[in-house]
């Protein structure tokens, strides 16, 4: 999925503290965000924190997981190519 820079901007700027992925189910466009840690433990947003659960996704092209270091490195390099074409 192609998404623009702000579309990519507003995917970080709702990430919560300490989510480490962003993933999205192309099916019906449900987003999450999630944190992967240390032991693998896997942990969703909940509202009294962050909790660990049970993430098995069968892997049948419905999900898009994203890491969210590699999106705020693609904005940051759109960035430095459009002051370039400048």
């Amino acid at each position: 999925m192609k998404q623009t820079t702000e579309e990519l901007k507003t995917i970080i700027a709702g990430a919560p503290e300490g989510a480490t992925y962003y993933l999205i189910n192309q099916y019906n466009f449900t987003e999450t965000y999630f944190k992967l840690t240390k032991d693998l433990d896997v942990l969703v947003k909940g509202i009294d924190g962050w909790e660990e659960v049970d993430f098995s996704i069968k892997l049948n092209g419905n999900y898009e997981a994203r890491y969210l270091n590699d999106i705020r490195e693609i904005v940051e390099l759109r960035e430095q190519a459009q002051e370039l074409g400048k």
